[in-house]
């Protein structure tokens, strides 16, 4: 599905807006523990969601099931991931975070194919997937020769939130042909009751005291980035399909970096560029167009067989 402008409008707006979770939780996290800035990021998006929904004239679901469906997807899609890139970025910065974030397509790869049968492994696959790894190895090289500021365990939480997004995609699926504001919201909501006995039995929450600067990173964390950046992605899905929304994944990890840099006078080490290029060469061999492109290339180019004879 060819993008249009439009689409590629709101693929660029949707990369600001992931990126800038980065670096808003990196705001909040200089006053509050990850658990709980997790959960009051989507605690504030939930109830700004319930009135989404109110006003869209939209019904929230009322059987158990269905809250238990979408109680896995807000802990696989949200409480999760979230919960585990901000224990990362505690020792990792808001660009090494989103680099990280974005190997969430590699794991996709690997165990879609195990769990759905409308897709197999392929050679562009298992290269993709290796080139990731290499990519990773690249980050975590330093750090486990201790001659990087971060330790190269402060890189898992990040690896484990993609995971956790891999698996999200996959339960997902059962939401095929429900209203996505509906999705979005109700697995938001969950996230945030699912956090908040552990936010207050865990972290205390109480005995916090946010400045204005946290509550305004967490009015961006809920309001920018889940709802909007939300409302934006599955808009997105549905006008260019997920081939093209996947696209996002390549931009979120630039935007994240120049925006750290421009706020908190940040820099990328050296060898988290390299570890970039790695990672998308091999969301892209995974995504398959690459691949494509290189066939109608070879196509192109072949000369057609003659006989000397003729």
């Amino acid at each position: 599905m060819r993008m249009q402008p439009r689409d590629i409008m709101l693929l660029v707006a949707l990369a600001i807006l992931w990126g800038a979770s980065f670096c808003f939780a990196r705001v909040a996290l200089a006053e509050l523990p990850p658990l709980t800035v997790a959960t009051m990021r989507f605690g504030l998006a939930g109830i700004v969601f319930v009135f989404v929904l109110r006003w869209s004239g939209q019904q929230l679901p009322r059987t158990v099931g269905a809250w238990r469906d979408f109680a896995v997807m807000g802990l696989l899609n949200n409480l999760i991931p979230f919960g585990l890139i901000t224990l990362g970025q505690q020792h990792i910065s808001a660009g090494m975070a989103s680099i990280l974030n974005s190997t969430a397509p590699l794991f996709s790869a690997l165990i879609t194919p195990l769990f759905l049968g409308e897709e197999r492994f392929s050679v562009g696959r298992i290269l993709g997937v290796l080139l990731g790894i290499a990519g990773v190895m690249v980050l975590a090289g330093p750090a486990a020769l201790g001659v990087a500021d971060y330790p190269a365990l402060a890189l898992l939480p990040g690896l484990g939130a993609a995971l956790s997004y891999a698996f999200a995609a996959i339960w997902g699926v059962r939401f095929r042909g429900q209203s996505v504001r509906l999705v979005a919201g109700c697995q938001v909501m969950s996230a945030a009751l699912l956090g908040l006995p552990l936010m207050l039995g865990v972290d205390h929450a109480w005995q916090f005291r946010p400045s204005f600067e946290v509550w305004a990173a967490l009015g961006g964390l809920a309001l920018l980035t889940t709802v909007l950046g939300y409302l934006i992605y599955f808009r997105l899905l549905l006008r260019a399909g997920p081939t093209n929304a996947l696209l996002v994944t390549f931009l979120i990890p630039p935007a994240a970096s120049v925006m750290e840099t421009v706020m908190f006078g940040a820099s990328l080490p050296w060898l988290a560029i390299p570890a970039m290029l790695l990672i998308f060469a091999g969301i892209a061999l995974v995504d398959g167009r690459l691949m494509a492109m290189v066939k109608r290339r070879v196509a192109l180019v072949q000369i057609p067989k003659t006989s000397f004879m003729e």
